[in-house]
């Protein structure tokens, strides 16, 4: 009786050992073959998803993109009972250290953009009034070419 408590014992201290590999998954700085700080050009590769689907969220101070990625609603060899019942779920994956950054600079990014609202909207204005100089010009010129008084 003794010897079979120890055996037990024993196989489990052996299981949770043999686990802990297991349970330490991958590096903490990756997610299956994405590389947490890689450039978009790597990671739309692995995703096989264009680069220019990207949304740039920020210019400044640094450039932050989202990409973007569904799983396509087909996929070969698969039953339509199987397509039916496709379960949704969303994976986040992200590192301390390069969260924090982006929230820094996506603080920074929204600070910079309400300070410089004002000349952007100026900026916009005279373009727009140039635009329409620019046209009105256009078709003075189009309508003299035509005009007999």
């Amino acid at each position: 009786m003794l010897n079979g408590i120890l055996r037990a014992r024993a196989m489990v201290a052996l299981g949770l050992v043999l686990s802990t590999h297991a349970l330490q998954g991958q590096v903490r700085s990756q997610y299956r073959d994405y590389q947490l700080g890689s450039d978009l050009a790597s990671v739309a590769a692995l995703a096989n998803v264009a680069a220019t689907e990207a949304r740039t969220i920020h210019q400044r101070p640094a450039v932050i993109q989202e990409l973007a990625w569904r799983r396509p609603y087909f996929v070969s060899g698969t039953t339509a009972l199987q397509k039916s019942y496709a379960s949704e779920f969303r994976a986040i994956v992200t590192s301390a250290r390069l969260d924090a950054l982006a929230r820094t600079a996506d603080a920074q990014a929204i600070r910079l953009d309400e300070r410089e609202a004002p000349q952007r909207e100026i900026a916009r204005q005279k373009k727009e009034m140039e635009d329409s100089r620019v046209s009105q010009e256009k078709a003075r010129i189009a309508n003299r070419a035509v005009f007999r008084p």
